[in-house]
């Protein structure tokens, strides 16, 4: 879990929450935690803005949700990703 937020963070332009006009950017330390807050508590938030962050393995690590939406999003996930294809015909270039 640990190397799947720290590939979130070391990715620029992520949503985390909207700022204010005045307001720093946020620290690591509080983009980790707003991360691990939606994983504890929104697992469904968390796929819905991060999903496309995660590999295959990773979504792994949420098959046990027994939540049907979150069960959804996990297989609309593993259907948007690009498959090895054996003839290279087929390969949009």
């Amino acid at each position: 879990m640990d190397s799947l937020i720290s590939r979130i963070v070391a990715t620029p332009d992520v949503f985390y929450k909207h700022l204010k006009f005045d307001e720093d950017e946020l620290t690591n330390d509080e983009k980790v935690s707003i991360l691990r807050n939606l994983i504890e508590n929104n697992i469904s938030l968390f796929l819905t803005r991060y999903g496309k962050y995660l590999s295959s393995d990773d979504c792994s690590l949420f098959n046990s949700s027994d939540d049907p939406f979150v069960e959804f999003l996990l297989k609309s996930l593993k259907d948007s990703r690009p498959r090895n294809t054996k003839n290279e015909r087929y390969i949009l270039k």
